[in-house]
């Protein structure tokens, strides 16, 4: 091979290898809304959608009908094979589903499950149901498909039939139009009548096949989808051409109103937009911006102004909830994002791919560079009235500044540049960090001058405070170096350096300090546990204590457009951004409620992350995401009441509550369930939308629980081995904004086992008093016995008694007559006594007298004796004496 031909062939296998990353990087991408897709295996596609009184979503596939409460898919039963084509609500909330060969209403059964009935049977003769689509009036609910119109009246439960060819409709002032002729005229029913539309002679005169849209401007307004692009129409005015050049070609399937100012409009070709009122193009809705497929069949707007998209397609996410958008815009970038800067009406963004810039008119993000080029950081130098768009970009570590047409026109090299910041001072300055080492540019009349720094600190950033000094951070977060210099020169010369460590930091534990610059000029500096000041008299760091209940924040900036900060800190949910408003009268002012929306996009980190215009904030998202939120376009109500209802109640594989009664019912249903018999399942669920999967739950069962259980991202509860009693289930919910639903409870009772049952007790009373009664009878017939034996026994006692008796008297008689006897002897016996008695008178005074004499004769012989001694004594006395 000739070596020519095998270099061409070589630089043609190099193009078509460069062609596809050539290709991507010159596709510009679309901003995006929030977007999320759901994938279930409980359909296979989605069609039209409708919500019911209570939140929850409907959405007909094939076959069936698929509801979704914010938990989770579920088929309701469908005895029918049918391609369902149109799912309708009618002003009291029934539902009702049009089929390619059935019409059906919901009810639910006596225990709250999905019923179907079929009204087609009440078509007369040979009509059967074609596919079509549903209209609703205050009254009545019509079908309409290519075979004619049926029209149903719930009061009598009837249908009428009437013949014709209808391609589309609409319900406008509770009037049911049509389109007849294929599209080309526009006519209304009235009546069992067809009345041609007023001002609508250029259709049929064009001949243009024309698609009535479910969309609404005023109360009197209707949109006419045609090939030529999107007219108003009203039957009192002529028609009014919407400039949406988007809908050109495009004829539309439909349409939803989303707060009486966004319109959703998607066809079956190239998907969907959003118009205002005037037509004017708001956003787009394709495979380009998330979508699966460009197909759009149904569309519906909930209540918290979500958009749900159902799609035919073959992947995943046939069903996709997103938002108008206006508000709230998500751009995926290439690489992480490590700075963004503002020039004009555009935002710049360097990433480690290359620098890529947003049109926040068009809203599309477009790279910079034709290859790939590492962009380390972007600024825009302003100098008085010039502004010039700078960036660093590797591998070739040089400084360009980019033009309008973006081109990098290097002006500075050297190795390693990984940081430039512009001086506050004095604005000429450009200060750089290259191989850990401080040095600076100098901008006078278009050139660039560079000076060094003999500063020995090795660093990665800097940061120049509003007072003119410079802060120097060293590449571990450790160590911080505080340069004062002399004056304000264009030739910087520096007067003193006060170096600081995480040791020298005395609140609690700081691992790190990173320097961060609010766009007012004041200086904060972050570590681990809080936002710290710097004290420049006493030269310590303090606690920046502004709002310190709400902290510890990582992160903080001020928009200076609207004079609000925003403070960002890490919570169990994420990476939360807290907006601070100050008042004309210095009131302050907490919002939190919009940026949990996107908390699961936000991982915000550096000085760099947030930028601000005149009327949006911009911030780095998680993952090389750019959000940006435009808080006077915001609809959202982040107040708005919403409900927690019992979804369903099973015992063991029985259902005992089918979730779907759609008032009160349930309070009436009070299920009694035995003793000891099995599993209850309690499923619960909040038809909230916004993040549901964020919405937390609490709950308490009355007659077991004495308080409300924490909340908890669990949505059923099961219980096993209740005791007998009445119960009563409460469920409430919290969604992501911190607003709490309203209470559902689900009553019951467990019957007590067989044993302690009524029955039972009935049956231990009736045993016992049939124990009773056989005893009184047992003792009753004892005590008869006994009394027979008793009455024997008395009778033969008493016969005993009698013959003792005479024999007793026998007795006395005799004792009688002894007695007598006894009496004589007595009266003998008492006289001799008295005898003797007076005889014993006498001799004891005979011996009475005796005794005395002796005595006497006793006493004077003992008298007689000492006289005699003494009358001798005195005697020989005498005879002495003498």
């Amino acid at each position: 091979m000739h070596p020519s031909v095998s270099l061409l062939l070589r630089l043609v296998l190099v193009v078509l290898f460069l062609l596809p990353s050539l290709y991507v990087l010159a596709q510009p991408i679309i901003g995006q809304t929030l977007l999320k897709g759901y994938s279930s295996t409980e359909y296979k596609f989605v069609g039209s959608i409708t919500q019911d009184n209570r939140g929850i979503i409907y959405f007909v596939s094939r076959p069936g009908v698929i509801t979704y409460d914010g938990v989770r898919f579920e088929k309701v039963g469908l005895k029918y094979n049918d391609w369902m084509t149109d799912i309708a609500k009618d002003t009291k909330g029934n539902i009702y589903v049009y089929g390619e060969q059935t019409f059906m209403k919901l009810y639910t059964d006596s225990i709250g499950q999905i019923k179907f009935k079929d009204l087609s049977k009440l078509l007369k003769g040979e009509v059967r149901i074609a596919p079509g689509s549903l209209m609703v009036t205050s009254n009545k609910i019509y079908g309409r498909s290519r075979a004619g119109l049926f029209e149903y009246d719930p009061q009598m439960d009837s249908i009428h039939f009437y013949p014709g060819s209808f391609s589309s409709g609409f319900v406008m002032n509770d009037k049911v139009w049509l389109a007849v002729d294929q599209g080309r005229e526009l006519v209304s029913f009235e009546n069992g009548k067809l009345v041609r539309a007023p001002y609508t002679d250029s259709l049929t005169n064009n001949h243009v096949p024309m698609r009535p849209v479910d969309m609404t401007f005023t109360k009197n307004e209707r949109v006419l989808s045609l090939p030529s692009g999107l007219v108003a129409f009203s039957e009192n005015k002529p028609l009014r051409v919407l400039p949406t050049p988007y809908a050109v070609g495009n004829v539309s399937h439909t349409a939803v109103s989303i707060a009486n100012r966004f319109h959703f409009v998607g066809n079956q070709l190239t998907g969907a937009i959003l118009i205002d009122s005037s037509g004017n193009l708001l956003n787009r809705y394709s495979v380009k911006t998330g979508l699966v497929s460009n197909t759009i069949i149904g569309a519906l707007a909930d209540r918290e102004s979500n958009i749900w998209v159902g799609m035919f397609g073959y992947k995943k996410n046939q069903l996709v909830k997103t938002e108008p958008g206006n508000d709230l815009r998500i751009w995926p970038v290439q690489g992480t994002i490590t700075a963004m800067a503002k020039k004009g009406e555009k935002i710049y963004l360097s990433t480690a791919e290359n620098l890529f810039v947003v049109d926040s008119r068009t809203n599309e993000l477009n790279p910079i560079f034709n290859e790939t080029h590492r962009a380390e950081i972007v600024i825009n130098f302003k100098v008085g009235k010039e502004e010039h768009l700078l960036s660093v970009i590797n591998p070739e570590s040089q400084i360009v500044e980019v033009d309008e047409k973006g081109k990098a026109n290097p002006i500075f090299s050297k190795p390693f540049i990984v940081s430039i910041t512009q001086s506050r001072s004095n604005p000429k300055r450009l200060y750089l960090v290259s191989e850990n080492k401080l040095s600076y540019l100098l901008y006078n009349s278009g050139k660039w001058t560079h000076y060094d720094l003999d500063i020995d600190f090795p660093l990665t950033d800097v940061v120049e405070d509003s007072d003119g000094t410079l802060w120097l951070r060293s590449p571990n977060r450790q160590k911080l170096l505080h340069l004062i210099p002399k004056n304000n020169d264009d030739i910087l010369t520096i007067k003193e350096q006060f170096p600081y460590s995480v040791d020298d930091i005395k609140i609690g534990s700081a691992p790190y300090l990173y320097p961060i610059l609010m766009e007012d000029g004041e200086l904060l500096f972050r570590c681990s546990l809080a936002m710290l000041k710097f004290n420049r008299t006493t030269k310590k760091f303090e606690t920046w204590n502004y709002l310190s209940q709400l902290g510890p924040f990582i992160n903080v900036f001020k928009n200076t457009y609207n004079n609000s900060l925003y403070l960002q800190k890490a919570s169990h949910l994420g990476h939360e951004i807290i907006q601070v408003k100050t008042t004309n009268q210095n009131d302050t002012i907490i919002v939190t409620k919009p940026f949990k929306r996107i908390l699961p996009l936000l991982s915000i980190i550096g000085e760099r992350a947030f930028i601000a215009d005149e009327k949006s904030v911009w911030f780095v998202g998680r993952e090389g995401y750019l959000v940006r939120y435009i808080e006077s376009e915001d609809i959202k109500s982040y107040s708005s009441p919403f409900n927690t209802f019992i979804r369903k109640v099973t015992l063991n594989d029985s259902v005992l509550y089918g979730g779907y009664f759609p008032g009160d019912e349930l309070k009436q249903l009070k299920p009694k369930l035995l003793y000891d018999s099995g599993r209850l399942t309690i499923r619960f669920a909040a038809p909230f939308y916004d993040n549901e999967d964020q919405t937390l739950y609490s709950y308490k069962m009355e007659g077991l629980d004495k308080s409300w259980s924490q909340w908890q991202r669990i949505t059923e509860k099961e219980y096993q081995n209740l005791s007998e009693g009445d119960y009563t289930f409460f469920v409430k919910a919290k969604n992501i904004y911190g607003v709490e639903s309203d209470v559902a409870s689900f009553h019951f009772s467990v019957m007590p086992p067989w044993y302690r049952s009524f029955w039972a007790y009935s049956g231990y009373l009736l045993l016992l008093i049939l124990f009773i009664f056989g005893m009184v009878r047992w003792r009753t017939i004892k005590l008869q016995r006994k009394k027979v034996e008793l009455e024997k026994t008395v009778e033969l006692k008493t016969q005993e008694l009698k013959e003792a008796n005479s024999q007793l008297v026998n007795y006395n008689h005799e004792l009688e007559a002894f007695q007598e006897e006894l009496r004589q002897s007595n009266d003998q016996l008492v006289a001799t006594n008295e005898y003797l008695q007076k005889a014993q008178r006498q001799l004891v005074e005979s011996e009475k007298m005796a005794s005395l004499g002796q005595l006497t004769a006793g006493i004077a012989r003992e008298i007689n004796n000492p006289i005699n001694f003494i009358s001798g004594g005195v005697q020989a006395i005498n005879a002495v004496t003498e």
